[in-house]
């Protein structure tokens, strides 16, 4: 009982800190059927560069985007310790995207979707709109540094299982309905 609450209470502080994805899907299945999610995103020429799934202290979360600021990208990991960090909540966990354009870009919003899948096939979905700034034609746009909340869905899954399953995890991002990039993850 003491873990649970702990998780709520990281759950409350987390919410109240969040620096990218502002909602959360309860519709486990995200997917609006005659949708196709297959579509690459090529908006302006826009080529995914990265998609990186990794953690920052939580108290640096509000500098994530400085350099000074020490980020580790997750390749694989230890289930049992990332669920322990949740519990802690001394752990900003995220996911990175990155991308470059080959043509000017006016200002836009992107609608995102990132959906985790976890290794029982459960889907934790949270959205968020990009705002992108204007970019002249000889520049090429190197994408914003964003980061998007993956702790949200982490402490998800573990509500729904009591634990983080071992197994691999699908990291997907979509920028308006189409597919940006994918990454898996996995936890021993």
């Amino acid at each position: 009982m003491k873990k649970i609450t702990a998780l709520l209470l990281a759950l409350c502080l987390l919410l109240g800190a969040s620096i990218a994805l502002a909602e959360e899907s309860y519709n486990d299945y995200p997917f609006v059927r005659g949708v196709d999610y297959s579509e690459r995103y090529r908006d302006y020429g826009a080529q995914p560069s990265m998609l990186n799934f990794g953690s920052v202290k939580m108290n640096q979360i509000q500098s994530i985007t400085s350099n000074s600021v020490k980020k580790t990208t997750i390749k694989s990991g230890s289930a049992s310790k990332i669920e322990q960090s949740l519990i802690d909540g001394d752990l900003f966990y995220y996911i990175y995207a990155k991308y470059q354009t080959s043509k000017s870009v006016p200002n836009h919003t992107i609608n995102t979707m990132l959906v985790m899948e976890d290794p029982t096939g459960n889907y934790y979905t949270m959205y968020d709109e990009m705002h992108v700034e204007a970019t002249g034609s000889n520049y090429r746009y190197s994408g914003l540094a964003r980061f998007f909340d993956a702790t949200t869905p982490l402490i998800r899954c573990y509500l729904d299982h009591g634990e983080l399953p071992t197994g691999e995890y699908v990291f997907t991002m979509y920028f308006n309905d189409k597919f940006f990039r994918s990454n898996t993850v996995v936890l021993k």
